[in-house]
């Protein structure tokens, strides 16, 4: 390596870490994650020594093009193009060092690769109305009201949220609904858990608790890697969607938030999932493989205390349309249907939680469990409130 090379890069880490200092000191720049998953700042490239050494080269490598790409961010300031600046300058091989990673063309890095436990805990930007695009969503940190569904593992979806009820007159609490963390300040559920005939029958809703995985536990552990304790943070607002009634069999504009009474900071089991708009997900298609995760009922008992997911398959509109019409319901595009094999859906408990998918390695919440008909019905499948219907509406009350 030239001594120009060396004083270079010497220039350019003094340089970052003055930069990184002043930026946080004024709180100007949110913090990100760059295409090798390592915290860094949203920056103008220009402002950016490491990156801009990459952008010099001559000629550009393949690798060099697709890095530069992937740093691309948005929640930033300055003249574009924005990227996730720290002293990464490549994609890290399999030693961890900066260099080609032959395996990663994508746009996000892999939802089973390992989070390192050293990383700092990163709250988004402190901004509630900001919903974090890929890879700050979606992405777990480490690679039962689901009928026939199996245990997930320790930190496998980490934006599933609790609702926890309180009844006034014992202080009795339960868990009842679920929900999506979609931001550190916003959990997406069902408007029908925010609703008064809810609260009649179990209680008030109190909590929101997040980072859970076995209920019976204070501390969750798999082999030698342990959680932190779950979260339990308190509610400021409740935000049904205005046009749900509580009594309507067809449930259409299912949908709700739920605005906790502080932001929380993310770590390798509590981060929040990608919402579609934001990873620019298509719409799954019939036969499409989704996922449902939660805590209701499972074929032996009437609460899971661990963690349960299920693979099920999406379901033609219109078939689902007609079959529910012999029911008198009206399923309509605001919806998605999804399952229909015996013995194996979503159930009671786990109304408000995600119907999820993996897009681009990123997970993307495509619909929130609403109704069925009972529960594992051979060819009835459960009936989801479709996310991507609602975009203008969660813009506009995540506030």
């Amino acid at each position: 390596m030239s001594i120009k090379n060396m004083n270079f890069k010497k220039w350019s880490s003094n340089i970052f870490i003055l930069l990184c200092f002043s930026l946080f000191s004024q709180n100007v720049h949110s913090q990100c994650l760059n295409p090798n998953g390592q915290y860094g700042y949203c920056m103008s490239l220009y402002e950016c020594p490491p990156l801009i050494s990459v952008a010099m080269k001559k000629p550009l490598s393949k690798s060099d093009i697709a890095f530069l790409r992937q740093a691309e961010c948005y929640e930033g300031f300055g003249r574009p193009p924005l990227v996730c600046c720290n002293n990464d300058v490549g994609f890290y091989n399999f030693n961890g060092l900066n260099g080609v990673n032959p395996n990663n063309d994508e746009a996000f890095p892999s939802v089973s690769s390992p989070v390192s436990q050293n990383q700092p805990r990163l709250r988004s930007n402190g901004n509630s109305a900001t919903l974090p695009k890929p890879p700050l969503c979606g992405n777990e940190g480490i690679s039962p009201k689901i009928y026939g569904g199996s245990d997930a593992s320790l930190e496998e979806f980490p934006w599933m949220a609790l609702l926890i009820y309180t009844k006034p007159s014992t202080g009795q609490m339960s868990m009842n609904c679920g929900g999506s963390l979609i931001n550190d300040r916003y959990v997406l559920t069902a408007a029908h858990c925010l609703k008064e005939s809810i609260f009649q029958k179990v209680g008030q809703l109190k909590y929101v608790r997040l980072g859970e995985y076995d209920i019976t536990k204070q501390i969750d552990c798999s082999g030698s890697l342990c959680a932190d304790s779950a979260m339990q943070v308190g509610i400021e607002r409740l935000i049904p969607h205005e046009n749900f009634k509580d009594n309507d069999v067809h449930r259409h504009n299912d949908i709700g938030l739920v605005k906790m009474d502080r932001s929380i900071l993310f770590t390798d089991f509590i981060r929040p999932i990608c919402l579609p708009f934001m990873a620019k997900s298509t719409p799954p298609s019939p036969g499409s493989e989704l996922i449902v995760a939660g805590w209701g009922r499972t074929l032996n008992a009437r609460r899971a205390t661990i963690k349960q997911k299920l693979s099920v398959r999406a379901s033609s509109l219109e078939e689902c349309a007609e079959k529910f019409r012999a029911k008198m319901v009206n399923v309509i595009d605001t919806q998605i249907c999804a399952g229909g094999v015996l013995r194996e859906d979503s159930c009671d408990g786990d109304s408000g939680g995600p119907l999820m998918r993996v897009y681009k390695n990123s997970y993307v919440i495509e619909g929130i469990v609403s109704f069925g008909i009972r529960c594992g019905f051979k060819d009835w499948p459960a009936v989801h409130t479709r996310v991507s219907s609602y975009e203008n509406w969660i813009r506009n009350n995540v506030r």
